[in-house]
C-alpha cells in the first residue's frame, strides 16, 4: 500500500488524487531547473511528473500544452508554470525533461493544486530568506519576459506522484533548455 504524505496530499486540487499502477513505458516530462537525477541522493528521481502523451483526464499532455502556449502568446515555460501551479520561487523551469519508465510503478494521479505565484515570507522559517528567494526568482522570471498571475494553476492540467524513483528505472532523454525553441520542436515531434 502506497503512503502519501500530508505535503504530497495538498498538492493536489482538494487534496483529491488516485492511486494508479503507471505502466512501464509510459513517457513523462517537466521543466525543471534540476537535473533528472540527483547524483548527492544516491541517484534519486524527483517524484513530480506529467504525461507526454494525452493520458486519462489530461487530454493535452506536452505537445498539447506546448500549442496551448502557443495560442495565448506566451512561452512554454509560462504556460507550464502557470499550468503545473509552480511558484516562481520553487524552480526556475529552466530545461525540458523526459524520461520513460522501464517498469511499472505504483503512484498517484490527480490535478494541481492552485498555488500563490510565490511563497509567503509570513509563512517561512526565515522570512528574510524567503524574501530575498522572491525577489531572485521574479527578477530572474522578469527577466525572461514572463508574466506571472498571483494564482497558479485551476485549469485542466494534471500530475504523477510517483515515489521511489530512481535511475535504474527510467530511461531518460537528455535535457533540453527550454529557451531552445529548435530543440523543443524537435522533443515534442513537430521538427
Amino acid at each position: 500500500m502506497l503512503t502519501v504524505p500530508d505535503y504530497v496530499k495538498k498538492a493536489f486540487k482538494d487534496e483529491q488524487y488516485e492511486v494508479i499502477n503507471i505502466p512501464a513505458g509510459t513517457s513523462l516530462y517537466k521543466l525543471s531547473q534540476y537535473p533528472i537525477v540527483n547524483e548527492k541522493r544516491a541517484g534519486s528521481v524527483s517524484p513530480w511528473w506529467s504525461p507526454v502523451n494525452p493520458y486519462r483526464e489530461d487530454k493535452l499532455g506536452a505537445l498539447g500544452r506546448y500549442r496551448e502556449a502557443e495560442l495565448n502568446g506566451i512561452s512554454f515555460e509560462a504556460m507550464v508554470r502557470f499550468a503545473s501551479a509552480v511558484r516562481g520561487d520553487w524552480n526556475g523551469l529552466d530545461n525540458y525533461q523526459e524520461i520513460s519508465l522501464t517498469a511499472d510503478a505504483e503512484g498517484i494521479w490527480g490535478q494541481f493544486q492552485p498555488q500563490p505565484s510565490f511563497s509567503s515570507p509570513a509563512e517561512a522559517e526565515n522570512k528574510v530568506k524567503q524574501m530575498v528567494a522572491n525577489i531572485e526568482a521574479k527578477a530572474k522570471i522578469d527577466q525572461k519576459g514572463h508574466y506571472v498571475p498571483e494564482i497558479l494553476g485551476g485549469i485542466e492540467a494534471y500530475q504523477f506522484w510517483i515515489p521511489n524513483l530512481s535511475k535504474s528505472k527510467l530511461k531518460s532523454s537528455s535535457s533540453i533548455p527550454t529557451n531552445d525553441q529548435k530543440g523543443l520542436a524537435v522533443a515534442l515531434g513537430l521538427a
